[in-house]
């Protein structure tokens, strides 16, 4: 048989690329999830915007803040769960809604779930009624 006819990889040959394989992937995917998870504070930054917009047409109305969160008027995607929390509209923040007493000051809490927990940079985001926003790592995250 000549063996010039033969043609074809070898087991050791298809070992190393599935060994390459698997690096470029062990690398490339831990990279890959944590811009994911950057991309979707997005969603909490519009939320907090929204509920903030929300909040002075509240305060313009009746002269005060919404104590319940129920009863905003909140742009479509967000859900008042009950009269302290929103849920986005992706559902990878839950917004907590404070009010202090005289309805004359607010904060909104959004804190990743789900998928978004795992967050770590970036574990809560805030807004209050002055539209100071801070987080766990304000640079990072706003």
């Amino acid at each position: 048989m000549d063996k010039k006819h033969l043609m074809g990889f070898t087991l050791v040959e298809l070992l190393i690329v599935v060994a390459i394989i698997a690096i470029i992937a062990a690398i490339a995917f831990p990279s890959y999830q944590a811009q994911v998870q950057k991309s979707r504070r997005t969603e909490a930054k519009t939320a907090l915007a929204n509920i903030q917009l929300a909040q002075e047409r509240a305060y313009t109305v009746n002269g005060t803040y919404a104590a319940d969160a129920q009863t905003l008027d909140l742009s479509s995607g967000l859900t008042a769960v009950n009269a302290n929390t929103i849920t986005t509209e992706q559902g990878f923040y839950n917004i907590t809604l404070t009010v202090a007493a005289g309805n004359t000051t607010y904060t909104a809490n959004a804190v990743g779930v789900g998928a978004q927990a795992g967050d770590t940079d970036c574990a809560w985001m805030a807004m209050d009624h002055l539209g100071t926003k801070t987080a766990t790592n304000t640079a990072k995250c706003w």
